[in-house]
């Protein structure tokens, strides 16, 4: 699956041929960002409110869901240019509590696959991370690629879930498919970021 998101974001850099030099754009005080991603801020569907503050800061709340459940995102990033085009770095902390219950069909020990409750515990993540922004049509809109790193604060990725239907042992497919699906690993992102 990550794969697969990576080639979309390819074509699109492809597309974008705009250098943030050439360009005559005002950024707004606020933005909204409707996003998609790996690991990314927002999950894989969510919504960031972030505002300009020195110029080159812009700190920012992000709240969406994802493979964990919701989570919510504060952090800041730096822009090395002051009109938030081009490169920066990207510095936030995720707080995901889990789910209390789910139910996903998993393959067993024993080969055969049924139907098995968990419980999705909370898991927090540090998250850095390089993005690059391009302007986006004629307004004070602009394209976001992000990627990086998500350090998981939880030590053991057997220890974030809890099998609540009885006699069951997990394949280990299984297993390396809830360690897929936990927070943190690889940050891979797209945002639209609208001026207010």
């Amino acid at each position: 699956m990550k794969k697969l998101l990576f080639l979309p974001i390819v074509f699109v850099l492809c597309l974008i041929k705009l250098n943030a030099q050439q360009i005559n754009f005002s950024p707004k005080q606020y933005y909204i960002t409707t996003g998609t991603g790996i690991n990314y801020e927002n999950g894989m569907l969510g919504l960031q409110l972030s505002t300009i503050i020195k110029e080159h800061f812009m700190p920012f709340l992000a709240i969406g869901s994802g493979s964990w459940g919701y989570k919510v995102t504060p952090g800041i990033r730096y822009f090395f240019s002051k009109n938030l085009l081009g490169a920066g770095f990207g510095l936030s902390y995720s707080q995901v509590p889990g789910v209390n219950s789910i139910k996903q069909n998993m393959e067993l020990n024993n080969g055969s696959k049924t139907e098995v409750e968990f419980v999705y515990k909370a898991i927090n993540t540090i998250n850095i991370s390089y993005l690059n922004n391009w302007h986006l049509g004629k307004k004070s809109n602009f394209f976001t690629l992000e990627v990086g790193y998500s350090f998981s604060l939880n030590s053991n990725y057997k220890n974030n879930y809890t099998i609540k239907t009885p006699n069951v042992t997990l394949s280990s497919t299984s297993e390396s498919v809830l360690q897929l699906l936990q927070p943190g690993g690889l940050i891979i992102g797209v945002g639209f970021n609208f001026g207010l």
